[in-house]
């Protein structure tokens, strides 16, 4: 659902999706990234948990890499994104 206009309740434009679907790296089921809950990992920045097979991407081999981040597209730094794995595109 998209929001009609701005407002002090929701200052999100009009444009803004909330939702976001990706595919896990790990297990390839499908699911919103923006709704997933973040881990509680504390080996750098946390990632979001798969609710499909319940894993993080924290020992994934590229999460890592500053090569396998690139900026936000526009949506998902509304939602507070300000980069992206790259295999959540």
């Amino acid at each position: 659902m998209n929001v009609s206009k701005a407002d002090s309740r929701n200052p999100r434009p009009a444009h803004f999706s909330r939702t976001h679907l990706a595919d896990c790296p790990r297990c390839r089921a499908p699911f919103d990234l923006l709704a997933a809950c973040w881990c509680d990992c504390r080996r750098g920045h946390p990632s979001k948990i798969c609710p499909s097979c319940r894993q993080c991407l924290c020992s994934h081999p590229d999460y890592g890499r500053p090569s396998s981040w690139l900026e936000a597209p526009a949506a998902l730094r509304l939602a507070g994104f300000e980069k992206l794995f790259i295999y959540y595109l």
